[in-house]
Order: C-alpha cells, then structure tokens, then sequence
C-alpha cells in the first residue's frame, strides 16, 4: 500500500512539472532576437524608481521607448546618464528611456547614490534583466533599442545616434534611419 502511494505521488509529481515545463520552454523559445521591424514581446520587467517595481513594456506603449543597455561598470554608459537624464526631460511623456541592466537593485541604487551628481536622477530602471538582453543581444554597451509607440523596433544603436534631433525625427515621422549598430559575435 505504501508502496502504490508514492508510486501515485510520484505520477502526480511528474504530471503537475509537465504542465509547468511545457509552459516555461515554450515562453523561453519565443525569446528569440528581435530585428528592426519586429514588435517586441510583452516582457515582464523588474524595476527602480517606477510607480511599482514591475512593469511590461506594454506599459510604455503610446510613447518612444528607448531602451539602454548599460551596467555600473560601464564608463561610457555612466557618461551617458546625464545625457538621457536631459533628453527625457526635454521630450518629457513623449519618450522614455530606459534604463537596462543585469545588475541587481542594491547595485544600481549604490552606485548612482555614490555619484553626486547623479543622486537628483531617477529615471526608472530595468534591473536584474534577461528577457531583453536575451531579445537584443549585444557584446558592447551602450546599446539602444528603439521601440516606437507600439512596441515596434525602429532602431538599434550605439550612444552617437541619441540625439535630441534623431527622437524629434522619429517623434515627427519624419523616417529617420539611424545606423545600425551591430555587435561582432563569436
């Protein structure tokens, strides 16, 4: 009798794992790079100072999302933070940058209360990331994608092309193309 009990848990155990894996494999088999063009997926997200500490990117639908792969480390994406600071404050609800990293929470959080400079900017930031790295992959930083207002991907580029003028030409429709930047892989 005991015997058929955990022969029976058991069954239930592997039926009850089956539901979840089928699942899971499917979602992380839709994470497949995204190309210019395409819309990206509804991904959740995990964040810092937002309304709430989780978010979609339908959430930013209705406006330029630009999304910035950067990380504490990062010189050159530490330089950019006062540039997106402005650029967000001068396009206000009309665009949102971003923020994107793998680190965590008390990472980015410690890092940007250590810079003086930086402890009155609190865009909201994407933290502990894998879904978008696994979407836009990229070996150098920083790397923006940009999503128009329907999440479609209108841009991959390097810091050179965030500009004020390249947002008021996508803001305006007036079809600007941007170089790609396109990471060498191995």
């Amino acid at each position: 009798n005991l015997k058929f009990i955990r022969i029976q848990n058991l069954l239930r155990l592997m039926f009850v794992s089956f539901l979840f894996v089928i699942p899971f494999s499917e979602a992380f088999s839709q994470l497949s790079r995204i190309q210019i063009g395409e819309t990206c997926p509804d991904v959740r997200l995990s964040l810092v100072n937002f309304k709430t500490d989780q978010a979609t990117i339908a959430d930013f639908r209705g406006k330029l999302l630009i999304l910035d792969f950067w990380a504490t480390w990062c010189a050159p994406c530490v330089s950019m933070i006062p540039v997106t600071d402005s650029l967000q404050k001068e396009f206000k609800n009309k665009i949102q940058i971003l923020p994107v990293t793998t680190q965590n929470a008390l990472t980015v959080t410690t890092f940007l209360n250590s810079i003086k400079s930086y402890k009155n900017i609190l865009m909201p930031s994407v933290i502990n990331d894998k879904s978008l790295a696994a979407l836009f992959p990229h070996t150098i930083i920083p790397h923006y994608v940009w999503l128009d207002e329907n999440s479609k991907v209108i841009a991959i580029t390097g810091a050179e092309q965030l500009t004020a003028e390249a947002i008021r030409n996508f803001l305006n429709k007036k079809g600007a193309v941007l170089p790609v930047k396109e990471d060498k892989f191995k």
